[in-house]
């Protein structure tokens, strides 16, 4: 349990995986939020909360599509969507295309869970 006002973040490695922490460099938590984000390598999870608000964004390294669990009008998915962004453009390896027709796997997940799914950002 964090304690009030304290911020925290964890980065969490999985499937063997070297963290790549380059991102995180410019990361500023406010006061009272805590992340972590869970990379597993084709994937990053990061999850945001503070006080009894939590948002999950989760992010295809590949396609650098998004989605978004949690509340649309909060500033914690604002600052979520901000570390994604960050995390999906380092390293800028290879993409891969969205399939349109059939769906990828983030938008089915978005389908499934009621879920917000976000396009992959732009290449610059």
């Amino acid at each position: 349990m964090t304690e009030v006002g304290a911020a925290s973040f964890r980065v969490v490695a999985r499937n063997g995986e070297v963290a790549d922490l380059s991102w995180v460099t410019a990361v500023v938590i406010p006061s009272g939020v805590s992340v972590e984000c869970i990379d597993l390598g084709w994937r990053t999870d990061i999850i945001v909360w503070s006080g009894h608000e939590e948002v999950t964004v989760i992010g295809d390294l590949s396609t650098s599509e998004r989605v978004v669990l949690g509340p649309e009008e909060s500033p914690l998915v604002d600052f979520a969507l901000l570390l994604m962004e960050q995390r999906l453009r380092v390293p800028w390896k290879g993409r891969s295309n969205v399939k349109e027709k059939t769906g990828s796997a983030l938008q089915l997940l978005a389908r499934a869970s009621g879920a917000r799914w976000l396009p992959p950002l732009d290449a610059n």
